[in-house]
């Protein structure tokens, strides 16, 4: 009986062994063979699901773009129609035969010419197409449209009260304009409806604005096919019916308010797109907004076809693998027998570590921490216990994640700096998520406080890691006293933004970091037109109300990372870096001059200035500051000169001793 024990005993041995072996041969190719499993599903994915993916989040993007353009579109119409319509309510209190040369009714058309956003002019029209301008000094019509114009339209039984027209020239070489004309309430002489021309650039800016991408574009149709706009811009589209190109019935014709699609090969300019479209609400146009298949897709198809290669090769290796693993299994349980004698070396090493720290004062008032190399906690003060609400002696052996909670992350790069022999020193707020508002000293004023951590490498006395300490102590009042001067010298006070100093400071800093990214940067000068009689007419404190208000739009108008800072009087200075082209610049110009061209709300006052902006444009790497500043100051000079409220700039190489041209 004892011999069958021991001879069970013995095969139950042998096939324990049996298993670990085929587990060490077996289990290296079930390994290598998983990960080639995952590999290959990864590249499926990659090839298949993420360009759908890549197409469906730029479908996104452009709606977001589709849907903003056409509120503006819409914002502009409708602007117009309302002066119109404001027109007609003017004409309804003025009953005279020649309504065009009536003073009140000239006045307001002036004012409208003047102060609306796009509006180019207002004129007084008849059925048969005939247009008079106000005030009409010969009474001979301005133009002539034609019976067949959009005037007919207007005249038709249950037409509408609203007719847009295709873009036109009103005389041979004149800007494009779009036309929008309205029936009148009233009709008296010969006048039937009021009309009023839109300025084609004025939306194409609107587009331009939009349609940053290389490869995007904008285009506005209207309900009967009529191309009415487009952004880029394309050779004798304006007034084509697009639904007699090839490809042009792009949706049926009562769409839904919005979508996307993907149309092979574009009526404009034949290539394939991402097209996504809004219909506008109150205007029978529908806008779209696309993007060039191609541009989005081919960086996409290099990346997969390395993807591709590159698993092709991992595979060709895979077989090769085997046998370095097989003699890798040796070398790692080699590994495992030197790992447990090293643990107990620790152990040991813990142990005196624990000793030397049980030794630091327990009564001074700051926190003290010491940890050894594996981070387990050797000792921790009283003051360490109460601020981290540790009950006496509890914290012995437990790793430092568990005594600093959701603080560790912050103190574990210290930890191990010191563990390379470096002491850090670091400044942190306590209100921050860094550590809890917590009086340090005894002081409970229930203030923002801010603690200087020390870390440093614990050593034996042969020069040995051991492990780590930290000291941590309340420097509150130092570190006040240095923000307050640091934001009294580089803020100005009343904008709140940098002042020259802080703006200095800070586009030296962006510089560098620029010239080591190969960047585009440009600095932008703008000198506000018009405040002068504002601070005259209504004095000071309206006129810094208006400054604080500048401030406002020009940071709404920028990226936050873009610097922003009052320079003098009304002097603003702008410093851009990640430029993606030379003519970033320029429409980040037109947009600021733009932006402060809008009537501004001070109080009861309605105030209207504007800005005129100088530019300049280099490689950071061969750019200073000091030369930017003089030719963006330079091009503001050129841009004052030649009329105000406009930018003026360039892409300039390298320092020109004259003063540049306006490059428009």
């Amino acid at each position: 009986m004892p011999v069958t024990s021991f001879t069970q005993s013995v095969a139950q041995s042998v096939a324990e062994r049996l298993r670990v072996r085929r587990l060490l041969v077996y289990g290296p190719f079930l390994a290598l063979g998983l990960v080639l499993v995952v590999l290959w599903a990864l590249v499926g994915w990659f090839a298949l699901v993420y360009p759908r993916a890549l197409v469906a989040e730029q479908q996104q993007d452009l709606h977001g773009i589709a849907l903003n353009a056409a509120q503006d579109t819409e914002q502009l119409l409708r602007e117009t129609e309302n002066n119109l319509r404001t027109l007609d309510l003017l004409l309804l209190t003025r009953r005279n035969e020649r309504q065009d040369l009536d003073a009140t009714v000239s006045l307001l058309a002036d004012s409208l010419r003047d102060n609306t956003r796009g509006l180019t002019d207002v004129m007084l029209a008849s059925g048969d197409g005939r247009l008079w301008r106000i005030p009409s000094v010969t009474g001979e019509p301005f133009v002539d449209l034609g019976r067949k114009s959009l005037l007919s339209e207007l005249g038709r039984p249950g037409g509408p009260s609203v007719v847009i027209g295709a873009p036109l020239r009103l005389r041979p070489g004149a800007h494009l304009v779009i036309p929008m004309a309205t029936r009148l309430s009233a009709p008296t002489g010969p006048f039937t409806a009021t009309v009023g021309f839109i300025d084609f650039d004025t939306l194409l800016g609107e587009y331009r604005a939009r349609a940053m991408r290389a490869g995007m574009a904008v285009l506005l149709e209207r309900d009967d096919g009529i191309a009415m706009a487009r952004w880029p811009e394309s050779a004798g589209l304006v007034g084509t019916n697009l639904r007699q190109l090839p490809g042009g019935t792009l949706l049926p014709p009562r769409p839904p308010a919005s979508g996307q699609f993907i149309v092979a090969r574009s009526p404009v300019d034949g290539r394939e797109r991402i097209v996504s479209y809004r219909v506008l609400q109150d205007y029978p146009m529908r806008l779209y907004v696309s993007l060039e298949r191609d541009r989005l897709l081919g960086g996409y198809l290099k990346q997969r076809r390395a993807v591709v290669g590159f698993s092709v090769l991992v595979s060709g290796i895979a077989v090769g693998l085997m046998a370095w693993f097989t003699r890798l299994q040796q070398r790692v349980r080699t590994r495992e027998l030197e790992h447990e004698r090293a643990e107990t070396a620790a152990r040991r090493e813990r142990e005196r570590s624990q000793a030397v720290m049980s030794a630091m004062a327990q009564s001074v008032n700051v926190m003290m921490l010491a940890v050894d190399i594996d981070e387990r906690v050797l000792f921790c003060n009283k003051a360490f216990e109460r601020r981290f609400d540790i009950a006496e002696r509890s914290w012995q052996g437990r790793h430092a994640s568990e005594v600093f909670d959701h603080l560790y992350p912050a103190v574990r790069p210290l930890i191990q700096h010191a563990f390379r022999g470096e002491t850090s020193i670091v400044e942190m707020r306590d209100d921050d998520g860094i550590s809890r508002p917590m009086p340090l000293d005894g002081d409970d004023r229930g203030e923002t406080r801010y603690v200087e951590l020390t870390y440093a490498p614990l050593l034996n006395e042969d020069g040995t890691v051991l492990g780590a300490y930290g000291v941590a102590r309340d420097v509150t009042d130092v570190k006040q006293e240095q923000m307050r001067l640091l934001r009294a010298s580089n803020t100005d006070p009343l904008t709140e933004l940098l002042n020259r100093a802080g703006f200095a400071s800070q586009v030296d800093a962006a510089l560098h970091r620029a010239a080591g990214r190969d960047e585009l940067v440009s600095l932008l000068y703008l000198d506000l037109d018009r405040f002068k009689p504002v601070n005259d007419e209504h004095g000071h404190p309206v006129g810094d109300a208006l400054l604080r208000a500048v401030a406002g739009r020009l940071r709404h108008a920028l990226r936050p990372q873009d610097l922003v800072a009052r320079v003098g009087g009304d002097e603003f200075a702008v410093f851009l870096t990640q430029v993606a082209k030379p003519a970033d610049a320029q429409v980040v110009a037109d947009k600021l001059v733009q932006a402060l061209s809008l009537p501004f709300r001070i109080g009861a006052l309605e105030l209207h200035i504007g800005c005129s902006v100088g530019f300049c444009v280099q490689w950071a790497r061969s750019a200073s500051i000091d030369d930017l500043v003089l030719q963006a100051d330079e091009h503001l000079y050129s841009a004052k000169r030649g009329g105000r409220g406009r930018s003026s700039g360039s892409l300039c190489e390298k320092r020109s001793d004259t003063r540049a041209e306006d490059p428009r």
